[in-house]
């Protein structure tokens, strides 16, 4: 999955582990809580031109990520 650039998380999600990455282009502003479920793992993308890829965690905004020993959560 691919979070696209510019994206805005306003309403609390949980991110399932899906066997593949999250991956994350540009920069995803995070102002609501945001679940990332055991065995998640989130991948930062480029642009291409130099400008990196982000979460941004907003005043009101939360990210709850509890793995396991067998199901790791990765940044």
């Amino acid at each position: 999955m691919t979070v696209a650039l510019g994206s805005t998380l306003a309403q609390a999600a949980t991110w399932p582990k899906l066997g593949a990455p999250y991956r994350i282009a540009g920069y995803v502003n995070v102002e609501a809580r945001l679940k990332l479920a055991p065995g998640v793992t989130l991948l930062f993308d480029s642009n291409g031109e130099g400008d990196g890829a982000w979460l941004s965690i907003d005043p009101g905004g939360s990210i709850q990520a509890v793995g396991t020993p067998q199901q790791r959560i990765v940044f």
